[in-house]
């Protein structure tokens, strides 16, 4: 079963979502936690600073950075000053000789004397967060407990929490949304890879488009693609060649047997086993003659050297006369026919005759037992269609995608058992190509075939 890639976009989109989301669940408290920790300290710089500090009984500390937890209080505060006379359990830990002191750097609040610096004390299970100043040849301290800022990254993350699962839909919508603009994005780059390999064919194979893609990771690609055009070319030359040669060279012996085959016809006994075999050679030689003929067009069509005498054709007189004597060719069918006086087509008569006759010649062939055939040419709008409609049995399933296919021939119809090629359809596409016409085949519930060339009646260019 194919797989959807747009799907596959949008499911990729949304992990990746997903993934982030939850990476900044675990990474962000550690992140913050450092993050509030430094910016605690910067304002303890600042209030240290200050000389009503260690003289008063209390300090009122807040985080008053804006862009900082704006309003969340500080709530045990620990002061340190020999100077001061002021004391705490905890002095002798923050004045120890082993405690690693480092300066605050001057970036945040250059103009700030004297020098400050900052260390975190481990005292038991506490850890605490320090900053001290030189004071009369002893230190200032003060320290805060780090676990409080747990407390204050729990509330954000109780916030946070909150929010997201109002917002959880918000966010899969926008998830959703991203991978169809890039599934979308994605697609319409390979769909315009796809229209330009789908214009491609034998006829525009030499066309040397030197396209550049719009980004340099298709860039490759396209180099690919024309190099497979050179080389394709190069294939539908050799094979064209051939079968152009070898027609050619077959046409003169396959002629020169013909003609002894008619003079031993006429030589012969009436009804003797001579006459047999030489109008059997006749038949088969005649029979080969065909196949080459219809090679050498359509190593012409392949070519693009299908030359064209255009001239006006009266294809309802034409079409008339080809089907004139299918009565006499299969008596057991009930023929019928609607065909329009004077419709006219400027046209090449030797090969709209060739693509009328197989498609009549195929109609005879495999209408089935004691069937009928329908023949109608009519006006219909700007067009003209020309039907050959004939009832069939076992028609095969693959014959709409396959019938106008080189050597192809059904074998649910016993075509084996039937004389052809599989040369006639292929030719009468490639006829009604060059004719600027348009031919198809269609069934009607595996009961009956029709062949439809629709065609304009204008005059067409020639090629």
């Amino acid at each position: 079963m194919l797989r959807s890639l747009r799907l596959l976009i949008i499911v990729r989109v949304f992990i990746c979502v997903f993934i982030f989301v939850l990476l900044n669940r675990f990474a962000a408290p550690y992140a913050v936690k450092d993050f509030i920790t430094d910016s605690i300290t910067i304002e303890l710089r600042e209030v240290i600073t200050k000389t009503n500090v260690f003289t008063s009984n209390t300090i009122d500390f807040q985080l008053t950075n804006p862009k900082v937890f704006h309003g969340f209080q500080i709530r045990t505060l620990i002061k340190c000053s020999a100077y001061y006379k002021v004391y705490d359990s905890i002095c002798p830990f923050l004045s120890s000789e082993s405690v690693q002191w480092q300066k605050i750097g001057d970036e945040v609040t250059p103009t700030i004397e004297p020098l400050i610096e900052f260390a975190i004390i481990n005292v038991g299970k506490k850890s605490w967060g320090a900053v001290r100043k030189e004071n009369h040849g002893s230190y200032d301290y003060l320290a805060f407990d780090r676990d409080e800022i747990d407390d204050i990254i729990d509330f954000v993350w109780s916030v946070r929490n909150r929010i997201l699962r109002y917002y959880a839909p918000l966010l899969v919508l926008f998830s959703l949304a991203v991978g169809l603009y890039l599934s979308s994005y994605i697609i319409s780059l390979l769909n315009d890879v796809q229209m330009m390999v789908g214009k491609t064919d034998a006829a525009n194979l030499e066309i040397q488009t030197n396209s550049q893609a719009y980004f340099k990771e298709f860039q490759s690609f396209i180099n690919v693609f024309e190099s497979l055009k050179v080389r394709l070319k190069n294939s539908f030359d050799q094979t064209s060649r051939f079968s152009s040669n070898a027609s050619h060279e077959l046409k003169k012996p396959l002629t020169i047997l013909r003609g002894h085959a008619e003079q031993g016809l006429k030589i012969a006994k009436d009804g003797s086993p001579e006459q047999m075999h030489f109008a059997v050679i006749s038949e088969q030689v005649n029979q080969l003659i065909g196949i080459t003929d219809r090679l050498l067009l359509l190593a012409k069509a392949d070519a693009n050297s299908l030359t064209l005498n255009l001239t006006d054709v009266n294809i309802s007189n034409l079409f008339k006369k080809i089907i004139e004597d299918a009565s006499l060719l299969r008596p057991d069918l009930v023929i019928t026919q609607k065909i329009e006086d004077d419709i006219r087509w400027n046209s090449d008569e030797y090969l709209i005759q060739q693509l009328i006759v197989n498609l009549f010649s195929n109609a005879m062939k495999y209408a089935s037992q004691n069937g009928w055939i329908h023949f109608v040419l009519r006006r219909k709008g700007s067009q003209v269609h020309l039907e050959i409609n004939n009832s069939a049995i076992n028609i095969p399933h693959d014959l709409n995608g396959k019938a106008f296919d080189r050597f192809y021939r059904g074998h649910e119809i016993g075509s084996q058992l039937i004389e052809g090629s599989g040369l006639g359809l292929s030719l009468c596409k490639e006829i009604a190509k060059v004719h600027d016409a348009f031919i198809h085949l269609d069934t009607d519930e595996g009961k009956s075939v029709r062949a439809v060339l629709a065609f304009k009646t204008i005059s067409i260019a020639a090629l």
